[in-house]
């Protein structure tokens, strides 16, 4: 006797097209706090300086350019990490959206777990 928790293939689809959103968003999560914050800095950054950086450099005891070079060098660390994300989770969707049963859907899934542990 086989059980089944979907009713037909399309509807196993849909769930698995939604875990594969839903890992690509529980690889790379900020808070409404440290996104905001974060693209202040890179305004500021794009500027050649602001407050915030210049209160954070003081407050390190850096010079604003040296912050200003961290802040480059770290969202361009986080671009790659989300190009990774999002080219694991279209993966999984074309592999989900070709597969024949729940397993291959199941297995996209668990390759694009695999690519975007870290």
């Amino acid at each position: 006797m086989r059980v089944s928790r979907f009713s037909d293939r399309d509807e196993a689809r849909a769930h698995y097209l939604a875990l594969a959103d839903a890992t690509a968003e529980a690889a790379f999560t900020r808070s409404g706090y440290l996104a905001t914050v974060h693209d202040l800095k890179h305004r500021e950054t794009l500027a050649g300086g602001g407050p915030l950086l210049q209160r954070e450099a003081e407050e390190l005891g850096i010079p604003v350019a040296e912050l200003i070079e961290s802040v480059t060098v770290k969202r361009d660390e986080m671009q790659q990490q989300l190009a990774a994300i999002e080219t694991a989770r279209i993966a999984a969707r074309r592999r989900i959206r070709a597969a024949s049963d729940c397993h291959e859907m199941y297995a996209a899934l668990g390759a694009q777990r695999a690519a975007t542990a870290g």
